[in-house]
């Protein structure tokens, strides 16, 4: 499929086993634990105002770098009782100021009637020269005004954003597990699918900046990802063969609603207009090939789906920005999961790309085969997809 050395250099790297998770010698700088790489940064459980507050104050520096204009309202949130209060309202296990962002931004979204002031303040609702100067004042006046709209969403609406663009991250991570699988098919099995657009990876077209053009090069979905770094993922020269997909989550988002497809245009950051666009083209593949994707908690649901999985093909679970929302121990809980599963199969994979403490996303590749269980570090990534740098220690180029 690309020219490199055969499998990953996992296989090679494999220690003593400890309480049935694997680890690296101490010659490589690799992980020593299986899931070492999620953020354990969540929501403070105890939405108290003071520790909403710091909380926010710390995400605002992050999201800042992509999306000034959040970054700055985030920090106005996290000094205001009123619309701490607000944010406040979301379900413990769901990002607060996240939520009251894309619930103002759905309202404006939606608006059919006179614009209100703070519409100007955003790329994608302005619709023309954008405003410039300080925006707080203006939503905090939104906020106030549509308190109940918001107080209403935000209580009861999730942070489901489905994120094509992590699909150029994904795809060398794919070409690694179609690799490893031999002759052998993917069984696709995405934890916190949302609508499932991840799953549907190979009906998109991929530019990663070397002159070629990946996946369907007549895709209305084209998706530009720039490599950082000296090492070279092992870009596919062909899409990895999938048997069957299929995703979980507590709350599927069914494609064919339009209020399901404003939310989820919501969710995308206002200056972030490619990602909108790739969004609404993502939507309609979707409408016309939708992929299965299960209610539930992935936790009771994941050993049935993956028993149902025919020998012949390798079962390859995947997740983005999903786990990190995990309680501590529903992390371990998967994990051991997949190690029980593995045990009457020769092969389970994980890929994993997640947040991370460096406000940047980790992309990891675990190995589940005969009750053991071992991951390593492929790359950092953008939150979006927009870059990607490939860890010299991956199996790759250099």
């Amino acid at each position: 499929m690309f020219g490199r050395p055969p499998l990953l250099t996992v296989r090679d790297r494999l220690g003593t086993v400890f309480g049935g998770v694997e680890r690296y010698s101490d010659s490589y700088p690799l992980p020593r634990l299986e899931g070492s790489y999620v953020s354990m940064r969540r929501d403070p459980r105890n939405r108290s105002p003071a520790g909403l507050s710091r909380h926010l104050v710390a995400y605002a520096r992050g999201v800042g770098v992509s999306s000034p204009l959040y970054g700055h309202l985030l920090l106005a949130v996290a000094d205001d009782s009123e619309l701490l209060d607000l944010a406040g309202t979301a379900r413990p296990d769901q990002p607060a100021g996240l939520l009251l962002l894309a619930a103002v931004h759905y309202l404006l979204l939606r608006n059919e009637g006179p614009m209100p002031p703070i519409a100007g303040f955003y790329p994608d609702v302005a619709g023309g020269v954008v405003r410039t100067g300080d925006p707080v004042p203006a939503f905090r006046r939104f906020c106030l005004e549509r308190r109940g709209e918001i107080r209403a969403l935000v209580a009861s609406r999730r942070v489901q954003t489905n994120e094509v663009g992590r699909s150029a991250c994904l795809l060398p991570a794919f070409a690694l597990a179609s690799e490893m699988a031999r002759d052998r098919p993917l069984a696709l099995v995405e934890v916190g699918a949302s609508a499932g657009l991840n799953l549907l990876f190979d009906h998109y077209a991929y530019d990663y900046g070397d002159g070629v053009m990946r996946g369907d090069a007549a895709a209305t979905v084209r998706i530009s990802c720039s490599l950082l770094g000296k090492a070279i993922p092992p870009l596919p020269e062909a899409m990895p063969e999938v048997a069957s997909r299929v995703g979980v989550d507590l709350d599927p988002v069914d494609v064919r609603e339009p209020d399901a497809r404003l939310w989820q245009r919501a969710l995308i950051w206002p200056e972030h207009t490619t990602r909108a666009e790739n969004l609404r083209h993502a939507l309609e593949i979707a409408q016309e090939t939708p992929p299965p994707v299960v209610g539930g908690d992935a936790l009771a649901l994941l050993p049935s789906i993956l028993d149902s999985i025919p020998r012949d093909a390798v079962p390859c679970v995947f997740h983005t920005h999903a786990v990190y929302q995990f309680a501590p121990e529903d992390r371990e809980r998967l994990y051991a999961l997949l190690v029980e599963r593995a045990a009457p199969r020769d092969l389970v994979l994980r890929i994993g790309m997640e947040p991370s403490e460096a406000g940047h996303s980790v992309l990891t590749f675990s190995i589940y085969r005969h009750s053991r269980a071992a991951e390593q570090r492929l790359a950092d990534c953008d939150y979006h997809g927009a870059w990607l740098a490939w860890s010299a220690d991956s199996a790759g180029h250099t």
